[in-house]
C-alpha cells in the first residue's frame, strides 16, 4: 500500500487491519522462536519487564513537552520492527518513568533486541542480545501561555550494555540533548517539534543532529491519530537521513493506553520499514 493511501485510510480502510494482524503473526512467531532458542536472556526481559525500563510518548520518535505530575509513574512496552532488504531487526523497548519533582520527570529504558540477517546466498543468520540500557531526564522549562509553546528539556546517557561482538551495540557511552516544544493549535490539534544533539562515544561515528516536527489530533475521547516526520543528519556532512510514520493511539481506560504505527523511508540511511505497537500504563 503507497505510503500517501495509507495515511488517507488509517482508520477505515480494512487493509490496515490486515496489515495489524500480518506483523502481530510474524511478530509472535519471531517472539516465540527467541524465547525457545534464548530461554535465560527471556527470562532477563520479563524480570526488566516487571520491575523497570526508558522512551516517552508511545508511538512516537518525537516527544512532547509534558512531564508526568510528581509521584507519578509510567509503564511502556512494545515491540518495534526496522525491516530493510539485508536485515529483519526486532526490538522489545521497556520504560519506566517516574514524577520525581513537579515539572521534572526521570525514566530508565532497557529491554531486549534480535536480528534476522540474509546473506547473499540466501543464507541467514539470527543474533540477539540485550539492548543498551538509557536513563533520562525531561525538565519542563516554560508553559504555553507564557512563551508561546510548552518547552522542556531532555537529557540522556546510554550505557553500553547491548553486544559489541554481535554488532547490536556501538560498546561506547553515548550522550543526548534535546529541546521540545509543544503547542495545542485548536481543543482537539496538537504540534510537537524536538531539536537534538547526540554525541557518538565512538569517535569512528559521527555526532548526530535529529530534529523533526509531529501532528496530533484527537478524533474521538479515545483515539488520537499521530503522524511525524523525523530527521537525522550527521554532523561530519554525511547525508540525512528521514523517515515518516503515523499510527493511532486508543485510550482504552483512564491508566492504560494502547497505540501502533507504521511508517517508511523518506531519504537516506532509513529502513524501508518500520512498525510498532505497545501501551503505556500511567498511575
Amino acid at each position: 500500500m503507497p505510503i500517501n493511501a495509507y495515511f488517507n485510510n488509517l482508520l477505515i480502510d480494512k487493509g490496515l487491519l490486515n496489515l495489524i494482524i500480518k506483523f502481530m503473526r510474524l511478530s509472535l512467531n519471531y517472539f516465540y522462536r527467541f524465547i525457545t532458542q534464548f530461554s535465560l536472556f527471556s527470562g532477563l526481559m520479563f524480570l526488566m519487564f516487571a520491575v523497570s525500563s526508558a522512551r516517552a510518548g508511545r508511538p512516537l520518535i518525537i516527544d512532547d513537552a509534558e512531564p508526568l505530575d510528581l509521584h507519578h509513574f509510567q509503564f511502556e512496552a512494545g515491540i518495534a520492527l526496522l525491516k530493510d532488504a539485508d536485515c529483519d531487526h526486532f526490538d522489545f523497548p521497556l520504560t519506566l518513568s517516574y514524577g520525581i519533582l513537579p515539572g521534572v520527570q526521570a525514566c530508565i529504558g532497557f529491554g531486549g533486541q534480535f536480528e534476522d540477517r540474509h546473506g547473499d546466498d540466501d543464507q541467514s543468520s539470527f543474533v540477539q542480545s540485550c539492548s543498551d540500557l538509557t536513563l533520562g531526564i525531561k525538565w519542563k522549562i516554560l508553559e504555553q501561555d507564557k512563551a508561546f509553546f510548552d518547552q522542556a528539556i531532555l537529557a540522556g546517557v546510554k550505557i553500553p550494555t547491548a553486544s559489541r561482538h554481535n554488532d547490536m551495540g556501538s560498546g561506547k557511552v553515548d550522550f543526548d540533548l534535546t529541546y521540545v516544544a509543544t503547542r495545542q493549535l485548536t481543543e482537539k490539534t496538537s504540534i510537537l517539534f524536538n531539536v537534538g544533539y547526540t554525541w557518538m562515544g565512538d569517535r569512528q561515528e559521527s555526532d548526530i543532529l535529529h530534529y523533526g516536527p509531529a501532528l496530533t489530533y484527537q478524533l474521538t475521547d479515545t483515539l488520537q491519530p499521530v503522524l511525524e516526520l523525523v530527521f537525522q543528519t550527521p554532523i561530519d556532512g554525511g547525508p540525512t537521513a528521514a523517515g515518516i510514520d503515523g499510527g493511532i493511539r486508543w485510550q482504552f481506560s483512564d491508566s492504560l493506553m494502547f497505540d501502533a504505527a507504521i511508517g517508511t523511508k523518506v531519504q537516506g540511511d532509513w529502513p524501508e520499514l518500520t512498525a510498532t505497537m505497545g501501551f503505556t500504563f500511567t498511575r
